[in-house]
């Protein structure tokens, strides 16, 4: 795994195929979402396949069928992208360490995205997802929808219906601050 140095240093337009172990979270719907739009190939496993999330992945040819398995992790890869959570015994992790990838987590990966752009993190302990709701309609009422991350896969920004958003026309990006790792760092 890289430490943040090493993340930040990475050049997005140089990957031409990505691998994210896990891919239904908001955060890593956001980046994959992100990377695709760069004309980046991107492939995906997940445990849980029975949601929405999933099933909007696997219809985009994305998700592999099934969970985890090192059979998903190439040599061609430049880089593994896996989730902030531990996974110990990972079959994708182990045979990402064994080729020597480049692996990041998806925190990092969200950081290199949003280098560039003029963010807007919104940290605490209650009201993180009301507040970072209300900064996106603001936004999204005034200066056109701004790319974001709401953390909770239940939640949905009114008048935009969704809890992600990339929108590479905008300079803005809203997202829900999570404490977990100093993430939000």
């Amino acid at each position: 795994m890289l430490t943040n140095e090493q993340a930040f240093s990475l050049d997005i337009s140089s990957f031409r195929k990505v691998h994210m172990i896990g891919i239904s979270s908001p955060f890593s719907s956001f980046c994959a979402t992100n990377l695709i739009r760069r004309g980046i190939t991107l492939t995906a496993s997940e445990v849980n396949q029975n949601n929405d999330s999933a099933k909007y992945w696997i219809d985009k040819g994305v998700l592999y069928p099934g969970g985890h398995d090192g059979k998903y992790v190439t040599p061609n890869l430049d880089l593994v992208v896996f989730p902030n959570g531990p996974i110990p015994g990972n079959p994708e992790c182990e045979k990402a360490e064994t080729l020597g990838l480049s692996s990041i987590s998806v925190s990092q990966l969200c950081g290199l995205i949003s280098k560039n752009l003029k963010t807007i993190a919104v940290a605490g302990t209650h009201g993180k997802s009301t507040t970072t709701a209300i900064i996106v309609w603001i936004l999204h009422q005034y200066l056109g929808t701004p790319n974001f991350i709401l953390g909770d896969a239940e939640d949905k920004i009114f008048e935009i219906d969704k809890n992600w958003n990339v929108n590479t026309e905008s300079d803005y990006f809203v997202v829900e601050a999570c404490e977990y790792k100093k993430q939000f760092l």
